[in-house]
């Protein structure tokens, strides 16, 4: 699985910047050498001398580089030496009172200024912020040998050891310098910039310690200057900026391209000729790629993963997070507005490569992040048992036919109203699963390139947030009745299934058993089942006079109240008239029904017009009103508890309530069910069908969307008279949605 890179491209980046920004800084650094301690350069150049030899020196060390690293390797031990001898030669200055000076440089022995210069002291618009970004490019290097891994025989070995080891012994040598110096120089000496102090004080004469300065600071910057090129080469390879296409080379070969663009980018950085200004800005990138790298460490701490196994043992994340917040502290500490701008540039990096940048199998950390808190979260509620029925919410599984080229790069969706209607309830914040089957006669497709294919279509062609589930398998409807039954995890698991209805069942028998297993499987799960047929002009896009008309049968449960109600919220059908239809007898008084269920939506809070339809005969348990049943269920439980108070017992009371009850429905009419039951797909009158299709049509010819309860099925009975019952039901309908519930879904009259 293949993602954008977004932190790793910022982390990349900034380290890249603050690099090559580094090269600027150590190039101004041999300027302010060459002009303190060898020739004055402001006669020769003018104002703009550090400008003008840093630039010259830029080319020079440019040239350097363009000939190749081995001249660079071949030299480096050459300044390495340098600085060698020059800290030995101050030291041993130091050390014998050399370079004694009445007044300002003293004997480190008799005549100690250490007491004097361990107080602080500022400088006009100093403080110990400024000091800290100005020192800070001291310690930047303890990435060197992670950056020269690939060249190290164990670098899960050599790594840990040299990094301690150099950051040991700098630290050391730093330390000893502060006191070495705070101790034979005053505190003038010390912060005048006419002069190097570790010149002034050094043996057998100044100039060897400033020679020794120069080829340090032109050292560091040809290793800068190294370096910062083939980081800039390895992320155009990598094609996660496609703005830096135009650098692309073999990376096999010296990198031209790049180092052009590096030098161009340190003689910008030398402009300002002022090391004091460059400087902080180095400090910016190198503590932000810090933070970053803290950042990710701890990340590995908190997840574990199997991968993530450290030679090095003596770690923690405590010392992750302290690092990752001293990082970013520093940084508002040294300068707000260049801390600012420095996390502004990451994230716009970070945008951009989530939008323009290529992905890469590479591995994200956030995104297991967020796989450990979804497993720890559904871990949680699976272990309160089941969700409570006023929580209830569409967790939708749609079964759709797809396709797909053997090539993966052509998907289709053939039920695509499907989709569209799935996407128009997502007000209700379910979770959506798109389920397909492969079957086991397409044997050129692989069912995880499958299924790959069609997660990159719905997810980012058609923007629909769902999972994908496939199911390989030889018959139609066992594959369907198994992703019915393991779609989900736990108790987070799909109640609503979508399916369309299969149009040429007669024809097509594995179609029609697939249906028809699916209706028993979701029977037994106790699953919702949404029967839905979008025709051609299936409202997909936002537009006035939209029509829902709902055909209402309530003792069908409460998800056909419920889909409006979502549908509704979605922009498609923000502005709808729903319209609801209670199908009444010719016996029943249909003024009175009618108020009765226009009361009861307004309890519910469903802003829609109420009709009653008369079929022209008693009309049984399939489709009569029993409206009144949530308003005189509520009236009996008071009375049973006014009983319960007037000295009746608990059995007395239920007993009573039942038998009220049972008297429900005749307050509606003649309605009392026949001697055989509720109907079932034995006796679905296919009379009926037709008559009760004009009934629809003639109301509802118009809707946009109709949607009703769908007939009752019995699983052991005549299941061909069942699917001609529906389809002489719905022929010429508008597109329709017929719904089953699965017993948990209510809509409540109460906040």
């Amino acid at each position: 699985y293949q993602r954008r890179v977004h932190g790793g491209g910022a982390v990349g980046l900034s380290f890249y910047l603050a690099t090559t920004i580094a090269a600027a800084m150590y190039i101004l650094g041999a300027v302010e050498t060459i002009n303190v301690g060898f020739v004055d350069l402001q006669p020769i150049f003018g104002s703009l001398a550090a400008q003008i030899v840093g630039l010259l020196l830029a080319v020079v060390m440019s040239f350097i580089v363009f000939i190749g690293v081995k001249v660079v390797a071949m030299v480096g031990p050459v300044f390495l030496l340098a600085v060698i001898v020059g800290i030995t030669l101050m030291w041993a200055g130091c050390f014998s009172g050399f370079a004694i000076q009445e007044g300002v440089i003293f004997s480190m022995f008799t005549d100690s200024q250490l007491l004097a210069n361990l107080g602080p002291g500022w400088s006009p618009q100093e403080n110990m912020a400024t000091m800290y970004g100005l020192f800070f490019p001291s310690v930047t290097g303890i990435m060197a040998g992670a950056n020269r891994s690939a060249a190290l025989a164990q670098p899960s070995r050599s790594i840990p050891i040299g990094t301690i080891a150099a950051i040991t012994i700098t630290s050391l040598v730093y330390i000893l310098n502060i006191f070495i110096l705070g101790s034979v120089a005053s505190r003038e000496k010390l912060i005048n910039k006419t002069s190097l102090i570790v010149a002034d004080v050094a043996f057998p004469h100044p100039m060897v310690v400033q020679i020794a300065v120069l080829l340090s600071t032109v050292g560091a910057g040809l290793q800068s200057l190294t370096g910062a090129p083939r980081l800039l080469q390895a992320i155009v390879k990598d094609n996660i900026f496609p703005v830096f296409n135009f650098l692309s080379e073999d990376p096999s070969r010296e990198p031209r391209k790049t180092l052009l663009c590096t030098v161009l980018i340190v003689m910008l950085a030398i402009l300002p000729g002022n090391l004091d200004t460059t400087t902080p800005i180095v400090t910016m990138f190198f503590l932000l790629f810090y933070m970053f790298t803290n950042g990710a460490c701890l990340v590995l701490c908190y997840l574990r993963p199997p991968h993530f196994r450290p030679d090095f043992r003596y770690y923690s994340w405590l010392t992750s997070l302290l690092g990752l917040v001293l990082c970013l502290a520093l940084m508002f500490i040294i300068n707000k507005l260049a801390a600012l701008g420095a996390i502004i540039f990451a994230t716009l990096v970070y945008v951009y490569i989530g939008k323009k940048g290529e992905d890469h199998d590479w591995g994200d950390g956030v995104r297991d992040v967020r796989l450990q808190n979804v497993r720890r979260t559904l871990l949680t509620l699976d272990g309160y048992g089941p969700f409570h029925f006023k929580m209830w919410r569409p967790n939708i599984l749609a079964l759709i036919r797809i396709t797909c080229s053997r090539s993966y790069d052509d998907v289709r969706v053939e039920e695509a109203g499907i989709l569209g209607f799935v996407e128009q309830l997502k007000k209700g914040r379910g979770m959506n699963i798109i389920g397909t089957i492969l079957l086991d006669e397409t044997q050129d497709l692989d069912s995880v390139e499958f299924r790959e294919a069609v997660t990159n279509h719905i997810q980012k062609d058609l923007l629909l947030p769902a999972f994908i589930e496939v199911v390989g398998g030889k018959d139609l409807s066992d594959s369907a009745s198994c992703l019915v039954q393991i779609a989900g995890i736990g108790r987070y698991q799909p109640n609503l299934v979508i399916m369309g209805f299969p149009q040429r069942w007669e024809t097509k028998q594995d179609t029609r058993d697939m249906f028809l297993s699916t209706l028993n499987t979701c029977d037994r799960l106790h699953k919702a089942s949404c029967i839905f047929c979008p025709t051609a002009s299936y409202p997909l896009a936002q537009d006035q006079g939209r029509l829902i008309h709902l055909w209402w049968k309530p003792h069908g449960g409460g998800l056909i109240v419920l889909l409006p109600l979502l549908l509704s919220m979605h922009k498609v059908w923000r502005k709808a008239k729903i319209t609801v239809f209670t199908i009444v007898g010719s016996t029943t008084d249909s003024l009175s029904v009618e108020n009765k269920v226009r009361q009861l939506f307004k309890e519910l809070r469903f802003k829609c017009d109420v009709r009653t339809v008369e079929f022209g005969e008693k009309f049984q348990t399939f489709m009569y009103p029993r409206t009144m049943m949530a308003n005189e269920g509520k009236k009996l439980s008071e009375e049973t508890a006014n009983a319960r108070i007037k000295g009746k017992s608990l059995q007395e009371a239920k007993a009573e309530r039942a038998k009220e009850w049972s008297k429900l429905p005749s307050q509606f009419g003649d309605t009392d069910e026949p001697e055989d039951g509720p109907p079932t797909a034995a006796n679905l009158d296919l009379d009926t069908a037709s008559r009760l299709n004009e009934v629809v049509l003639a109301k509802s010819g118009a809707a946009d969307l109709v949607i009703f309860n769908l007939p009752r099925y019995n699983r052991n009975a005549d299941n061909e008279n069942f699917m001609r019952y529906i389809t002489i039901l719905t022929n010429g309908f508008p597109s329709f949605a017929m719904v089953k519930d699965g017993g948990r879904e209510v809509t409540t009259s109460f906040f």
